[in-house]
């Protein structure tokens, strides 16, 4: 697989991927975690981004797939059900969500995101062929707000 795409299958998704690319970036995201996780760490170091995850839907669940800044989501296999918490409205909208003050809003349910003293927190859905496979989020402790 060549350098970044396991970015751009990403991309795609948010601009109306096909079923093979959707195959595609979860056999890349679930296949290829640690190497995605140090892609986000470069994109984060570039945009001053203090946390990243994406959160893949399995049913009526969300499972952390790949993290940077809260990685021990991912080791101990963080989930949400769809409509619970930031992530989980995300999936179940199918819209995008801003917090401000994020570590201390009751929509975090991740303890570990909230001991991480996120102040902006920003997510989108990742959507395919009008359905709804995950969840994409960042955070800043530095910035009140992402605009």
């Amino acid at each position: 697989m060549e350098p970044g795409t396991d970015m751009l299958a990403i991309m795609a998704l948010r601009n109306g991927a096909t079923p093979s690319r959707s195959t595609r970036v979860r056999s890349v995201i679930e296949g290829n975690g640690a190497r995605l996780s140090s892609r986000i760490s470069v994109d984060n170091q570039r945009a001053s981004i203090d946390a990243t995850a994406i959160l893949l839907r399995d049913g009526d669940v969300l499972r952390v797939r790949a993290a940077v800044g809260i990685e021990r989501e991912v080791v101990q296999g963080f989930t949400l059900r769809l409509g619970e918490g930031f992530a989980g409205t995300i999936a179940a909208t199918g819209r995008s969500l801003s917090l401000a003050d994020a570590s201390q809003n009751p929509m975090i349910k991740s303890p570990i995101l909230r001991a991480a003293g996120i102040r902006a927190l920003y997510g989108v859905p990742l959507i395919d062929n009008g359905a709804v496979i995950g969840v994409a989020h960042m955070g800043s402790r530095t910035a009140p707000e992402f605009s």
